[in-house]
């Protein structure tokens, strides 16, 4: 669990360094930026992708899926969503990682399914606030695609590690994020606006700290760490960054929040996790 644990620490700088340090610059440029800075990031590693072409495209669509698709579809819930609603609606997440496991194995662990609820019950009391957006379902729509892609290409990439163990993950994660510039390069190609390249210092270190920190040896720890958990862990695990986040905000960027709703949702969150842990020492890890 100390991959994933680390992942979500790294992940937890992110929410506040673009809210106070990147307003004004085009987000689809920004996921194109967080992407393609990944992929330079393992570059070095090209000589090691000694597959098959199979293998290599898999990896390819599914490196699209999980981190070009979901990235736009994320940045694109900010137009119709406030902050705190696109936050709300990204905790469903466990439940689709863990439906998507056991619909690929043909068996629903019920167990794990209800931590899943519990976790993601844990991260709503956190982040609940009243709904006021009048194009809601549209953003709902999109923040839940964006988190059936995260949770799809979690998952796929176990199962392929799981099958070919040989794989070098450095490897992998170059092609996966390859995928995932193309596509981030198609939408910002088609709908980024006149951006200004005039960044502050600031802005160039946060937009640099996203790309190789955060996105680069972030989404290779959580991958790799994907490959090392049942899929109860895996799930639950998937709200730890709310918490988290919070937490970072407090006190990096003196945001205020509402201290009993916090505690109380955190502990559910850390709850439902001890007990996957539990239940997976005894799961199959495949």
């Amino acid at each position: 669990m100390i991959y994933l644990l680390i992942a979500t620490l790294l992940w937890s700088f992110s929410f506040g360094l673009i809210k106070y340090n990147l307003a004004g610059i085009d987000p689809y440029f920004i996921s194109f930026a967080r992407l393609f800075l990944s992929m330079l990031l393992f570059i070095p590693f090209y000589r090691k992708i000694n597959f098959e072409r199979k293998i290599s495209f898999l990896l390819f669509v599914n490196g699209a899926v999980q981190f070009g698709f979901m990235y736009e579809a994320y940045v694109l819930s900010f137009n119709f969503l406030k902050a705190h609603e696109v936050a709300l609606f990204t905790i469903l997440t466990p439940v689709y990682v863990t439906l998507y496991y056991d619909f690929l194995n043909k068996n629903l662990n019920i167990r794990f399914f209800l931590l899943a609820i519990l976790s993601v019950f844990g991260a709503g009391i956190i982040v609940y606030s009243r709904l006021s957006s009048s194009n809601l379902w549209i953003g709902f729509l999109l923040v839940q695609f964006a988190n059936i892609c995260f949770a799809v290409g979690q998952i796929n990439y176990k199962r392929i590690k799981t099958r070919i163990q040989e794989i070098n993950d450095n490897a992998a994660m170059l092609i996966m994020y390859s995928g995932a510039t193309a596509v981030s390069i198609v939408f910002a190609a088609t709908m980024i606006r006149t951006v200004n390249l005039n960044f502050t210092f600031s802005q160039i270190l946060v937009m640099l700290y996203l790309g190789i920190i955060a996105s680069g040896i972030g989404f290779f720890l959580w991958n790799y760490g994907v490959t090392k958990v049942s899929s109860g862990i895996l799930s639950t695990f998937n709200n730890l960054k709310i918490p988290f986040g919070i937490t970072i905000s407090l006190f990096f960027f003196n945001e205020t929040v509402n201290l009993l709703r916090f505690l109380s949702g955190s502990l559910i969150i850390i709850s439902a996790i001890i007990l996957s842990n539990k239940s997976g020492k005894a799961h199959v890890k495949n």
